[in-house]
């Protein structure tokens, strides 16, 4: 599973509250458990060394002072657990045969059911990793993922296994993106080379040049921007193509390579970018490249970027007027990466919504001047502009139509019947897309009204549907889009609870044919409800049935297969059902399912033994691999048992943050976060009462079963208007 955990901040706070240190914080607390090992301050020593293991939980080293300590505290149970993961860790790591042989036997000597839990992987671990290559071989990398998370419960510290699922999850695929990592941009270089770099290149006429496929990245802000910034743009130029369907192998036509400038400041951009670029912009797009500045952060950086970059392919692929073509850019700024490059698009931009929201609530404009100062093309009016003044295009471009252009854009790709789930005005509004071009005034009013109002998508036949309001004219429309997008702002800001069906949707969507509807609505319910087994079901058969993807619909049945199993009472019809389809699915069924049944008797087992031995931490440690990754669900009650007898579990905590650079955070610049010692010191802007806005600092990472987050904050009162932390999956 992936998951997402944010730190936002308005102003300054801190986070931890300790001095930093010349070494490392890992070599501190391991040396220091030495020195009190040696003295005899068994307390000290045993903090000392969990303090390392959370900061380094893959050091032999560290597991070895843990070892020396429970034999020195007679915890024989601790013991047994530090030397089975010193071994397992020195066998991954590739240490030399001599210091292997001799753990393997000190191992042994301590623990004699530790020679057939090695011999349970040797058994086992060979024809799991065969079957895992099968899988992929026949394009199957859900399936192929899934054998290695096996051979994970296994042997936890095995090297291949991680390395096989990253490199099947780096495919651009939305259901692989829980399994990836953040690609590592700066393997290769060190924070020397990086500086070396970026004082050579901290002038414009110096800049920093980076070459890829699509663009050719230029900038005087850094190494660390250079690479970011090209990255991101070949991942959202990937998708543009495909969403346009414009410059894909399928079309063969060809999109233009194009520069991308980003200025280290917003005085670099306006007096140095093309055109020179009009004051009150924040980026554009010149035809031939795209022009920004870091300044105010990478990620605000970013989404201004991708909505620039937006235009060449509106211009490429589409008639749209003007007004639409920025409407259609700024829709694309609610998008974000994964970690495997794909694009998830269609979310709301919240830095237009809200805005928006708020000139509606306070009415209409009377014209496309009212309430604009003429001498002021940034100026914005206390209301909102009405459709048709929109869509009639009567107003020289500036700031104050951005919100309202994203809005109409936003509303007409997502305006739905909420009985049926049906995109009322989705398709029409693709048609007039092209339809608008070169139309201004009542002409565009009138094409609007022939190409979209009068062409609604049908209510499909559920009992209820079809109440949904349908203006005939465009004046209706304004009642009808300020309640929706008043609705969207209390939603997202958590005000209001709006139900949506998925399931229910996605079934309806694919009676009407309408398949990629469907998809949509399956995608959206498997974050919202993943539980939901009938979902689950129907999502799997559309995969088959339509999208050919018979492995991802196994792997969706399973899920099924392993919800209905934990119901009382359980389903035996429902449950055979799904046997038969996963049969259908997955045509290695059969062997994986005998392979976890042998599996799941030998470590039933080695459970049972380690309990009958008192060794708590190890029946912890094996019963709880194969209840998270092979299902062995009554192996959770051993994991239970163990833990109410002895209070503790073999899990170590692990620093989020290492106390020393930014390394696994995405999203922090380093103006916003700053890395001292064990303190993560943040500051956004000057303190201001009623203020809001904030910045995000991300830790995208892969987990394996449960997962928790500690972080203490430091926030005072009248210093921080808003700071916090947000979890997400």
């Amino acid at each position: 599973m992936r998951v997402a955990a944010a730190i936002l901040i308005l102003a300054p706070l801190c986070l931890s509250s300790a001095p930093a240190q010349d070494v490392t914080p890992f070599r501190l607390a391991l040396d220091r458990a030495e020195r009190a090992l040696a003295e005899g301050d068994l307390d000290l020593a045993h903090t000392q060394v969990r303090r390392a293991l959370e900061r380094d939980r893959r050091s032999v080293d560290a597991w070895d002072v843990l070892a020396r300590w429970a034999e020195a505290a007679g915890d024989r149970d601790q013991l047994v657990h530090a030397r089975h993961k010193q071994h397992d860790l020195a066998v991954a790591q590739g240490r030399d045969r001599g210091e292997l042989r001799a753990l393997r036997a000190a191992l042994v000597a301590l623990d004699p059911i530790a020679e057939d839990l090695h011999a349970l992987r040797g058994r086992f671990l060979r024809r799991l990793a065969d079957l895992a290559g099968q899988y992929e071989k026949s394009g199957r990398p859900h399936g192929a993922i899934r054998i290695w998370k096996q051979v994970l419960a296994l042997d936890p510290e095995n090297a291949d296994a991680p390395a096989a699922i990253e490199r099947i999850a780096e495919t651009p695929d939305p259901s692989l993106a829980e399994h990836a990592k953040p690609k590592d941009l700066f393997a290769d270089v060190d924070a020397e080379w990086i500086a070396a770099f970026d004082a050579d290149h901290g002038t414009w006429d110096n800049a920093g040049v980076l070459e890829r496929p699509n663009y050719i990245t230029v900038t005087d802000a850094g190494y660390e921007v250079l690479v970011r910034t090209a990255e991101a743009m070949e991942q959202v130029n990937a998708f543009y193509r495909q969403f346009f369907q414009y410059g894909t192998p399928e079309d063969g036509k060809s999109v233009p390579r194009i520069r991308v400038h980003v200025f280290r400041t917003r005085d670099g951009y306006l007096t140095l970018g093309i055109g020179p670029p009009v004051e009150w912009s924040g980026g554009h797009f010149t035809g031939g490249a795209v022009e920004t500045y870091v300044e105010g952060g990478f990620e605000q950086m970013v989404g201004t970027l991708f909505h620039e970059a937006a235009h060449q392919f509106v211009s490429l692929a589409t008639s749209a007027v003007g007004w639409l073509n920025e409407g259609l850019a700024s829709f694309f700024e609610g998008t974000r990466i994964l970690p495997n490059g794909t694009v998830i698009m269609n979310m709301p931009a919240n830095h237009r919504l809200f805005p928006l929201a708020e000139r509606m609530e306070k009415g209409w404009m009377a014209n496309a001047q009212d309430g604009y100062d003429p001498n002021d093309s940034s100026s914005t009016p206390e209301k909102a502009p009405t459709f048709r003044i929109v869509i009639e295009n009567r107003y020289s471009w500036g700031p104050p139509w951005y919100a309202p252009t994203w809005g109409l854009v936003f509303f007409l790709y997502n305006y739905q019947d909420p009985v049926d789930g049906r995109f009322v005005y989705r398709e029409a509004f693709r048609e007039f897309i092209n339809a608008s071009g070169g139309k201004t005034g009542d002409t565009a009013v009138q094409t609007f009204t022939e190409v979209v109002l009068a062409n609604p998508k049908p209510a499909y036949d559920v009992e209820g549907a079809g109440k949904v309001p349908l203006p005939r004219t465009i004046e209706d429309v304004d009642a009808v889009w300020r309640e929706w997008i008043v609705s969207l702002r209390d939603e997202v800001q958590g005000n209001a609870v709006v139900p949506r069906p998925y399931g229910d949707w996605g079934r309806y969507a694919v009676e009407n044919g309408d398949y990629d509807a469907a998809l949509e609505h399956f995608e959206k319910g498997l974050v919202a409800e993943p539980g939901d087994v009938e979902l689950l079901l129907a999502f799997a058969e559309l995969l088959e049935d339509h999208y050919d993807n018979p492995d991802r619909a196994a792997k969706l049945a399973l899920e099924a297969l392993t919800w209905l199993e934990r119901q009382e009472p359980q389903d035996e019809r429902l449950l055979k059902a799904v046997e038969r389809l996963l049969s259908k699915l997955d045509p290695k069924r059969r062997t994986l399912t005998r392979l976890q049944e042998e599996m799941g008797v030998a470590l039933r087992g080695l459970v049972e033994r380690y309990g009958a031995a008192g060794l708590d931490l190890m029946v912890m440690d094996v019963s709880w691999r194969g209840y998270a990754e092979l299902g062995l669900d009554d192996l959770l009650e051993s994991y239970a048992e163990a833990v109410a007898r002895t209070g503790r579990e073999p899990s170590i905590w692990a620093l989020a943050y290492n106390e020393q650079d930014l390394k696994g955070w995405v999203g922090g610049d380093a103006q916003d976060f700053r890395p001292d010692g064990s303190i993560l010191r943040a500051r956004y802007g000057d303190y201001e009462p009623g203020r809001f806005d904030f910045r995000f600092l991300t830790m995208d990472r892969v987990t394996r079963g449960d997962f928790s987050m500690e972080v203490e904050v430091q926030a005072d009162a009248d210093e921080i208007a808003f700071a916090g932390l947000v979890g997400g999956r």
